[in-house]
């Protein structure tokens, strides 16, 4: 993903239409202007790296526990005083 140098909307290319349309410059003027459009994506790749996965396993998990929690009928009541 590319983000627009001038308006920083977010793109796959910078396209010459896209400056004639939004900024009605040529994409050549823009360059020389604005400067290279920025790179976003390398962020967000460094960003998943560091982050832990959501394993299937623990949406499962997390899934039966809720069908547990709120069922009628359940064994375990959380709600319920133990004397």
């Amino acid at each position: 993903m590319l983000q627009c140098p001038v308006c920083f909307q977010l793109m796959e290319a910078l396209t010459s239409q896209h400056c004639m349309t939004a900024h009605g410059l040529e994409k050549t003027a823009v360059l020389s202007h604005y400067g290279k459009p920025l790179v976003i994506m390398r962020p967000f790749t460094n960003f998943s790296r560091s982050q832990p996965v959501v394993a299937e396993r623990d949406y499962t998990n997390y899934q039966l526990f809720e069908r547990r929690f709120r069922s009628s009928n359940r064994e375990f009541h959380v709600d319920r005083a133990t004397n």
